[in-house]
This record gives structure tokens, sequence and C-alpha cells, in this order.
């Protein structure tokens, strides 16, 4: 169920961006290379380390990352 709306979600998206005139198509591209190289990064992970650690990984780095967007848009 879960992977079913995250791909509706995600085609919503698709229909979305494919009709908006404010897109920046190199920044789609390279968004795109690199979702599917850290998907494709994370399921070796996974596979060759520890998902204990993984995931405590995944949670620092998206922590990390969310601060630095608020900080950024308080102050810059």
């Amino acid at each position: 169920m879960k992977n079913v709306l995250a791909g509706v979600m995600n085609a919503s998206a698709v229909l979305i961006f494919l009709f908006s005139r404010d897109i920046v198509w190199t920044q789609v591209l390279v968004a795109a290379v690199a979702s599917v190289a850290g998907g494709q990064a994370g399921a070796l992970a996974l596979q060759r380390g520890n998902e204990r650690i993984l995931r405590i990984f995944i949670v620092v780095l998206g922590f990390g990352l969310s601060v630095g967007l608020f900080v950024k848009e308080l102050y810059w």
C-alpha cells in the first residue's frame, strides 16, 4: 500500500512538472541521475553492511540536510 501511494504521489508530481513552464530541465536531469545512483548505492550498502548503521546514517543525514536548509532560509 505504501508503495502504491508513493507511486501515485510521484506520478502526480511528474504531471505537474510536465505542464509547468518554470522547470529547469538540466536540474531535473541531475536530480534524476542522483536519485537512481543513490538508490543503487543504498541497495548495495544494505547488502554489504549493517542495516542498523545504514538507518542511523540516513536519519542523521536527513536531519542535517533539514537543519541546513532551515538555517539557509533564515539567514540567506
